[in-house]
């Protein structure tokens, strides 16, 4: 995980942009996840994984099979304790902790 918060620390500090690939597992269901995310994500610099509601379930299965199909590394931002993954190679710790879920 610190060579992602390394690499990600790197592109601020030299005011580069970096491409970001957002994969909504509510919009993307794990069985098209090779299908799309592996063309674009040889071109993403990270793949962010997460949303608000995750409805569906599936969220470990989604990163996982991201995490397969993609070349970049896997960022989770969870909106509450069901969408963490150990299969991500980073999490934002902090949408964890300001989501919605006043218990977190």
């Amino acid at each position: 995980m610190a060579g992602v918060y390394r690499r990600m620390l790197d592109y601020k500090a030299s005011g580069r942009a970096a491409y970001v690939v957002l994969v909504d597992p509510d919009r993307l269901p794990p069985g098209s996840v090779a299908e799309r995310i592996g063309l674009i994500s040889r071109h993403a610099d990270f793949v962010f994984v997460g949303g608000s509601m995750l409805a569906g379930g599936g969220f470990d299965e989604t990163v996982r099979r991201v995490k397969t199909a993609s070349e970049a590394p896997v960022v989770i931002f969870p909106g509450d304790a069901t969408q963490v993954s150990a299969a991500a190679d980073a999490i934002l710790f902090l949408s964890l902790v300001s989501g919605r879920n006043a218990e977190l």
